[in-house]
């Protein structure tokens, strides 16, 4: 069950520069099939996991390898 207190940003903001799911970061009665499209939609429009370290970074640092999506320091 979602919590009230809820906030999208502050699921962003714990992900970014972890490798933890974002199940991690709920609060034991929300799932994450809870999130909502549009939620989906603000991280994918701040933050991706990389396809090869699994780190949670940026969109700024998103390159695309044989159609992986992959951080910076992997890109290197």
């Amino acid at each position: 069950m979602r919590g009230e207190d809820f906030d999208i940003h502050t699921l962003i903001s714990d992900l970014q520069g972890t490798c933890e799911t974002i199940s991690h970061f709920l609060s034991e009665e929300m799932e994450e099939s809870e999130l909502t499209q549009d939620e989906l939609e603000q991280i994918d429009n701040e933050i991706f996991l990389c396809d090869l370290c699994g780190w949670w970074c940026e969109v700024s640092e998103q390159n695309e390898k044989d159609g992986d999506n992959i951080c910076e320091d992997c890109s290197e």
